[in-house]
C-alpha cells in the first residue's frame, strides 16, 4: 500500500502537463498549417472546381430531361403493350370458343353419319314386341297370384292347430297341411315369375329410350345446316388467327422497342450516376479547400501564438511544480521508508507469532486428548525441540504477548506514517514566516543566514511572505531597503512596529485563505480566535549546529 498522498498528486500534475504538451503540440499543428497555406492558390483551384461542378450540374439536369422523355415513352407503349395483351387474350379465349364449337359440330356429323335409322326401327320394334309380351305375362300373373292366394285363404281355415295331438297323424290335416305348402310355393314361384317379368320390361324399356331418342335426333338432324354451320367456324377461326398473328407481331415489335427505349434509359441514367460522381469528387475537392480558406480567413494568428506562448509558461509552471512535488515525494518517501520497513518487519514477526501460537495452541490440545504419560512425554518433547520450551502454554502466554506488543508497536508506526502521509498532502500556497522566531538559533542571534538558506527551497513549493518586527533593523544595523535587499526576489518582506503587531499580522495574513500556513515556533497563545491557531495550519522549525530543519515539509537547509 503507498501511504505517500504526493504518489497522486504527481500523477494528476504529469496529466496535466501532458494534456498541456497535447494542447501546445495542437496549437504548433494549427501554426504551422497557417503558414503551409497559400490564400490565392486556393481561391484560384475553388474557381476551377466550381466551374467544373456547374458544367457537370446543366450536364446531369440535361440527361435527367432525356431520361424523364425516355420514360414517358416507355409507359406510352408499356400502355399499349398492355392494351395488345388484352387484345391477344381475348383473341384467344375466342378461338378457344370456336375451336370448342368446332369439335361440337364435328362429333355431331359423326354422330349422324354412325346412325342406321332401319335398324333402329328394327331394334325398337322387336324390343316393343318384347315389352307388350312381358306386359301380357305380367297381367296374367297379377291374375293367377290372387286366385292362388284365394285358395290359400279357403283351406286355412279347416287346418286344425298341432297343439291338438289327433292333428299331428290326421289323413285330412295332412292333405290340407300339404296343400297349404304347395300353394305356397306356387304363390311365391309366381311373385317371383312376376318381379324377373317386371325387371325384364323395365331394362327392355331402358334398351328402347336410347336409340327411340337417336332416332327421333336423326329424323330431326339439319345435315346442310351442321355442314355449313362447320364450314364457318373452321374459316372464322382461320381469320381469328390471322388476326391473332398480327396482334403477336405488334406485341413482339413493341417488346422489341421498349428493351431498346429501356437500354437508351439504361445508358442514360449510367451517364448522369457518373455525372453525379464526378460531381460529388469535385465538391469534395471544393469541400477542403473552402474549409481550409474559410479557416485561414477567421484564424487569429497573434492570438493562437499567444496561446502557444501562454501554453508553454504553463508547462513549464507545471513541470517546476511537478519537480517540486517529485523532489517533495522523494523527501516524503525517504522519511516513511524506515517507517513503512519497520511495519513489514512488525507484520512478518506477527505472522511469525502467529503462527507460533498456532503450533502451542495444537500441541496443548494434544496434551489434553493424550491418553497416557508416554504421549504426554512424546508431546513436551516435540514442543522443547521447536521452541526450546517443554510446556506449550507458556509459550502460548508469551506468543499473545508478543502478538499484543507487535500490533500496538504497528499501530504506532501506522499513525506516524498517516500523520506524515497527512501532512504531506497538504495543499500550501502560501507561507508566512515569522521573521524574528527564525533569527536565533537557541539563545543566539544569527540574523537572516537561516532565512536565507529556508527561502530558495520555500519558494520552490509556494509563495512566502516574511514579517518582522521593528527591532530587527536594530539587531542587522540596516534599514528596510538593506533587508529587502538581502532578501532578494524569492520573498515579499513586511515590517511592523511591534512584536505583538508582527504576531497579529502574521495570523491576519494567514487567515486570508486556507492555503496559507504560518512558519513560526511561537504558540500564538494570546490569539487563539485566529482561524490559522484553531485549523493547526501552525508549521514548526528547529534550527540546530548550523541547520535549519522543517519537518512537516521536510526540509533542511545548511547556513554559514
Amino acid at each position: 500500500m503507498d501511504f505517500n498522498p504526493l504518489t497522486g498528486t504527481c500523477a494528476e500534475i504529469q496529466k496535466q502537463v501532458d494534456g498541456l504538451q497535447q494542447s501546445e503540440k495542437q496549437v504548433a499543428d494549427e501554426l504551422q498549417w497557417y503558414s503551409s497555406i497559400d490564400p490565392r492558390a486556393l481561391t484560384d483551384d475553388l474557381r476551377r472546381n466550381e466551374a467544373m461542378a456547374e458544367q457537370l450540374q446543366m450536364e446531369i439536369q440535361a440527361l435527367e430531361k432525356e431520361i424523364q422523355e425516355n420514360a414517358a415513352r416507355s409507359g406510352e407503349i408499356e400502355l399499349a403493350m398492355g392494351t395488345l395483351t388484352r387484345t391477344f387474350s381475348e383473341i384467344k379465349r375466342q378461338i378457344d370458343g370456336l375451336q370448342g364449337s368446332e369439335k361440337h359440330v364435328a362429333d355431331e356429323l359423326l354422330w349422324y353419319s354412325s346412325i342406321d335409322p332401319r335398324a333402329l326401327t328394327k331394334n325398337l320394334r322387336e324390343n316393343k314386341a318384347t315389352a307388350e309380351k312381358l306386359q301380357s305375362e305380367i297381367l296374367a300373373l297379377d291374375n293367377e297370384i290372387p286366385a292362388n292366394a284365394a285358395r290359400l285363404g279357403e283351406i286355412e281355415p279347416a287346418i286344425g292347430t298341432l297343439l291338438n295331438p289327433f292333428n299331428w297323424f290326421a289323413r285330412d290335416q295332412l292333405d290340407l297341411r300339404r296343400r297349404r305348402t304347395q300353394l305356397r310355393e306356387i304363390g311365391n314361384q309366381k311373385a317371383a315369375q312376376r318381379q324377373a317379368k317386371v325387371k325384364q320390361r323395365k331394362d327392355t324399356r331402358a334398351r328402347m329410350a336410347k336409340p327411340k331418342s337417336d332416332l327421333q335426333r336423326h329424323r330431326a338432324f339439319n345435315l346442310a345446316k351442321r355442314q355449313s354451320d362447320l364450314s364457318q367456324i373452321t374459316q372464322t377461326i382461320a381469320g381469328k388467327k390471322d388476326e391473332l398473328a398480327i396482334v403477336a407481331d405488334r406485341i413482339r415489335r413493341d417488346h422489341e422497342m421498349l428493351a431498346q427505349i429501356c437500354e437508351i434509359g439504361n445508358h442514360k441514367a449510367a451517364q448522369r450516376q457518373a455525372k453525379f460522381k464526378q460531381l460529388e469528387d469535385i465538391r469534395a475537392r471544393i469541400a477542403k479547400p473552402a474549409s481550409d480558406l474559410q479557416r485561414h480567413r477567421a484564424f487569429d494568428l497573434a492570438q493562437r501564438q499567444s496561446d502557444l506562448s501562454q501554453i508553454k509558461q504553463s508547462i513549464g509552471g507545471k513541470k517546476d511544480e511537478l519537480a517540486i512535488v517529485t523532489d517533495r515525494k522523494r523527501r516524503v518517501d525517504e522519511v516513511l521508508a524506515p517507517l513503512l520497513q519497520e511495519m513489514q518487519n512488525l507484520e512478518s514477526s506477527k505472522r511469525r507469532a502467529e503462527s507460533d501460537l498456532e503450533t502451542a495452541q495444537d500441541l496443548d490440545g494434544q496434551l489434553s486428548s493424550a491418553e497416557n504419560s508416554y504421549e504426554r512425554a512424546m508431546v513436551h518433547e516435540e514442543c522443547e525441540s521447536r521452541f526450546g520450551v517443554r510446556s506449550p502454554r507458556k509459550i502460548i502466554g508469551e506468543r499473545q504477548r508478543e502478538i499484543r506488543r507487535l500490533e500496538r508497536d504497528y499501530d504506532k508506526a501506522k499513525r506516524r506514517v498517516e500523520e506524515i502521509a497527512w501532512k504531506a498532502a497538504r495543499k500550501i500556497d502560501t507561507i508566512v514566516i515569522d521573521g524574528n522566531n527564525l533569527c536565533y538559533e537557541g539563545g543566539t542571534f544569527i540574523g537572516l543566514a537561516a532565512i536565507e538558506a529556508l527561502l530558495p527551497l520555500l519558494c520552490r513549493m509556494c509563495a512566502v511572505v516574511v514579517v518582522f518586527d521593528s527591532a530587527i533593523r536594530r539587531l542587522l544595523n540596516t534599514d528596510d531597503s538593506g533587508l529587502k535587499k538581502r532578501l532578494g526576489n524569492n520573498a515579499k518582506a513586511h515590517i511592523v512596529a511591534s512584536k505583538r503587531m508582527a504576531d497579529e499580522t502574521v495570523l491576519d495574513l494567514a487567515c486570508a485563505s486556507e492555503l496559507t500556513y504560518v512558519l513560526s515556533n511561537d504558540r500564538f497563545g494570546d490569539f487563539n480566535e485566529k482561524s490559522a491557531v484553531k485549523d493547526a495550519r501552525i508549521i514548526r522549525h528547529e534550527i540546530v549546529n548550523g541547520n535549519v530543519f522543517v519537518h512537516d515539509l521536510q526540509l533542511r537547509a545548511a547556513y554559514g
